[in-house]
This record gives structure tokens, C-alpha cells and sequence, in this order.
């Protein structure tokens, strides 16, 4: 079955870089393992948290953050670019909470002593039948979870709610196509690259001469956008 086997990371936007990566090291226990210019822009910084790393036997995971120029001038309003608390709204398509995993209860009682011996306070945990839950802020007003599924796959049979099933328009013909997606068999032929559909999702703003380049052949793409260079060099060092 082809799907995703996890979040190799999530990108958050800083105006204050420092802050997010002292937080998530010193209250989290996250560790920086990246942090540079961002590749094929003017100025921005890219940073990456290793939640679990690709040798430890689970899929590689990360927060990261973006900071770049004139990111502090943008207004950052609590109802509107981000919600502040899991009961609140915010825009659509903005974060409303950003949960991270642990395996197990021991290590979720853990984790909220370990965030209370750094100042903050913490709510929970909290058992939600499937998982169980602790909530607390992060900087810059972000709403984070610790979560532990306690080994567990959630039943989807059980938690499917036929009455938020009608809320949402959803058919039952929809609702088994969502539990059982289609798999998916690679051709021997890589797919062209489909023309801009209206109703289809697009990368939104880009800067003058990259947009052409969604139009460029693969091979092209790969060769005049990658940059594997680390800055710095461990070799020579």
C-alpha cells in the first residue's frame, strides 16, 4: 500500500528562530540537528528539531522553522492567524494545534514533569479513549499537545460518528472510499505534470521566475534547483 509512513516535518514560521529552538531543545528535549539558509530564497533561515531520527527504526520526524525578513512587521492575531488554545478558531488552513508523540503513559508523565520543570504550565493528561493527552503553549503562541496512542490503532469503526458523517455531507460511498483508499500501482512512465486546474490546490505567491519552473521538465527541476552543499564542510574540519 502507498501512502505516507509519518510527517518528515512541519514547518512553522518564526520571527524569532532563537526562541522556538531553545524552546523544543531545553523544554522538549528536541534536538537541532539543522539550521541554515534556506535553499533557493533571499534571506530565510530554515531550522530542523529531530523528533526521531531515520536510524532509530520509526520514520524519520521533525519540526522545523522558517524565519525570514520583515516576518516580524506581518500581524500575528489570536483568532485569526493562530487559535491560542485547542477549544479556539483560527483561519482555514492555518495550524490550530501541533500534537508530538510518545510511546507510552510512563513517558507522557514524563514529558509533562519534564515541561513543568522549565516553567511551564501543563494541562493533563487527559484520556480521550483512543489516545491520552497533555496540552501547554509554545512560543510565538502556538498550541501544543503531547500525545501516546499507548501502542494502540485507533478503531475506526468506533470513532467514525455517523452523526458528524451527515454533518459534513459525507455519503456512505465517500465514507468507505476514505476508510479504504484506492492503492496506488506506478507506471513504468513518470506522469507528465497536469495543467493548472481550477479547484485543485496550488502553491499560492510565488516570487517572479519560479513560477515557470513548476513547468520545467523533472530532470531540469532536479538539476537547476537541488543544492545538497551542508555549510559546513565536516571533512575538511
Amino acid at each position: 500500500m502507498l501512502q505516507p509512513n509519518g510527517i518528515h516535518h512541519l514547518a512553522i514560521m518564526t520571527a524569532d528562530m532563537k526562541s522556538q529552538i531553545e524552546f523544543w531543545s531545553d523544554v522538549l528535549g528536541a534536538k537541532l540537528v539543522a539550521m541554515y539558509y534556506m535553499h533557493g530564497t533571499d534571506g530565510y533561515f530554515h531550522a530542523f528539531m529531530e523528533l526521531s531520527g531515520a536510524t532509530t527504526g520509526k520514520p524519520a520526524c521533525h519540526v522545523a522553522f522558517v524565519q525570514c525578513p520583515n516576518i516580524e512587521k506581518i500581524p500575528s492575531e489570536v483568532g485569526v492567524t493562530h487559535a491560542g488554545n485547542v477549544l479556539a478558531p483560527s483561519s482555514a488552513g492555518t495550524m490550530q494545534h501541533f500534537a508530538v508523540n510518545v510511546d507510552s503513559k510512563e513517558e507522557l508523565l514524563a514529558m509533562r514533569d519534564r515541561i513543568r520543570s522549565k516553567g511551564v504550565r501543563v494541562q493533563g493528561p487527559l484520556d480521550h479513549g483512543f489516545c491520552q493527552s497533555i496540552y501547554f503553549g509554545g512560543p510565538e503562541n502556538t498550541v501544543l499537545e503531547v500525545c501516546s496512542s499507548l501502542g494502540r490503532d485507533i478503531n475506526g469503526e468506533a470513532w467514525v460518528d455517523p452523526v458528524v458523517q451527515s454533518n459534513l455531507g459525507i455519503s456512505n460511498k465517500e465514507l468507505a472510499g476514505y476508510k479504504n483508499p484506492e492503492d496506488y500501482s506506478n507506471p513504468g512512465e513518470p506522469i507528465s505534470q497536469p495543467p493548472v486546474h481550477e479547484g485543485k490546490p496550488v502553491y499560492a505567491g510565488m516570487p517572479d521566475g519560479y513560477s515557470a519552473s513548476w513547468d520545467w521538465p523533472d530532470e531540469e527541476v532536479f538539476e537547476k534547483l537541488s543544492d545538497t552543499t551542508p555549510p559546513v564542510d565536516v571533512e575538511a574540519a
